[in-house]
């Protein structure tokens, strides 16, 4: 890889500091994680989806390798962490976020696009819009 790419970070309006004691804990936080091949050109960003609706510690919903040409991209429920882990495995109810998030050409620039919800079914927020861009080369 030609240099160390930097993580991004992006947090909800209604992100807090010091969570709630009850749910909803706190808001959801984006980060995304570009990845330039040996020339230093962008080839995918790691993308994870944290939700901390329902679960102080947060559950993590994450897209590996996103890259332009996947179009919109499904958010996936991770699998639920049970003991004995159950067969055939479910999603975790901890995880309120629903929607698409994508990679799209911004001049020198490629900006991942959220379209979401996420929250108690009572209080369901929705996000849409550019919340990062990555260069498309490396600096």
């Amino acid at each position: 890889m030609a240099n160390d790419p930097t993580s991004q970070t992006w947090q909800s309006g209604d992100w807090s500091k010091r969570p709630n004691s009850e749910a909803p804990y706190n808001g959801i936080e984006i980060s995304g994680l570009p990845e330039y091949d040996e020339n230093g050109m962008l080839i995918s960003v790691a993308v994870t989806l944290t939700d901390y609706t329902l679960n102080k510690e947060g559950v993590a919903s994450i897209i590996p390798e996103l890259t332009v040409f996947a179009g919109r991209v499904d958010i996936i429920a991770p699998i639920a962490q049970t003991s004995p882990p159950s067969s055939p495995p479910k999603p975790s109810s901890d995880f309120t976020i629903k929607g698409w998030v994508s990679l799209e050409p911004s001049g020198a620039n490629v900006c991942l696009r959220i379209n979401l919800s996420y929250g108690l079914e009572h209080l369901r927020r929705e996000e849409i819009g550019y919340v990062m861009c990555f260069d498309l080369t490396a600096v």
